[in-house]
């Protein structure tokens, strides 16, 4: 694995670090998340520049279906951003205060909506680049095969996760904050603070799992129908006879002169003498 390729998983991972810690803005002090969100925005940049040949291939991406969800995700992912940025000036009380506006109950639900968004999209782009991300830690992280995890283990992790990061959606009513419903959520930072993060952590998971999962079937499915279409190419939209199996071949090939003739030829050891 080249240098490149860490400093790329190096800046994801503090990202996913910096959004969980930019959530948690009641443990934190203002003037702290403020910076966790300067922070953020610095490494959205760097991200996106050492990214760059993914905006070069734009229109390569464009011609099939998952390269335009991938830029659907991306576009909706930088308008989040850009909210973020927006009502974090007006709402800055530290860092920006020299600028700032005069923030109102509004505007704080316009940030804090943007802020869900931007966590749902964000674990959304995770699941369409895992199996990418997945090989790439592998790589880095390589396991004898004496510890390798067997597969039905392997398919009861997103299977837990699935579970356990549908619970915690409900638990944190994300779905009333999506769309700036007014949520009773609370939680008690003196009683658990790791357990907010393995919360979040867990819908950041589920939203990825789903996505993964519906991507490789909607693959799955558009390679069966090339297969298919590949198949009748060239026939008129009639199977071809390869496809046909052996019997229905014969019965429904037309029968050769030639054939006919062997049939109604007698056999030289059957000829009167």
């Amino acid at each position: 694995m080249n240098r490149t390729t860490r400093v790329k998983l190096a800046v994801d991972a503090l990202m996913l670090a910096g959004i969980l810690l930019a959530m948690a803005n009641k443990l934190t002090e203002n003037r702290i998340h403020e910076l966790i969100g300067a922070v953020m925005v610095g490494l959205f940049i760097v991200h996106n520049a050492l990214n760059r040949q993914w905006h070069a291939s734009l229109r390569q991406r464009w011609q099939s279906n998952r390269g335009r969800f991938d830029v659907v995700v991306n576009i909706l992912l930088t308008l989040a951003i850009g909210i973020l940025i927006g009502s974090s000036i007006m709402l800055s009380r530290s860092i920006f205060a020299v600028v700032a506006g005069e923030g109102n109950l509004t505007l704080r639900q316009i940030h804090s909506t943007a802020a869900q968004w931007f966590l749902i999209l964000m674990a959304v782009h995770l699941g369409v680049q895992w199996a990418r991300m997945a090989a790439l830690l592998r790589k880095m992280i390589p396991l004898p095969h004496r510890y390798r995890v067997p597969g039905p283990v392997r398919m009861l992790v997103p299977a837990a996760i699935l579970g356990y990061g549908i619970k915690a959606s409900f638990d944190r009513d994300i779905c009333s904050k999506l769309f700036m419903i007014y949520s009773f959520d609370f939680w008690d930072f003196e009683q658990s603070s790791a357990g907010f993060f393995v919360n979040y952590l867990a819908i950041i998971g589920v939203y990825a799992v789903i996505t993964s999962t519906a991507l490789k079937a909607l693959s799955r499915g558009t390679t069966v129908r090339q297969e298919q279409r590949a198949g009748t190419s060239g026939t008129g939209g009639r199977r071809p006879w390869h496809l046909v199996t052996t019997g229905l071949r014969t019965s429904n090939k037309p029968p050769s002169p030639e054939g006919n003739d062997r049939e109604r030829t007698p056999c030289a050891c059957h000829s009167p003498h």
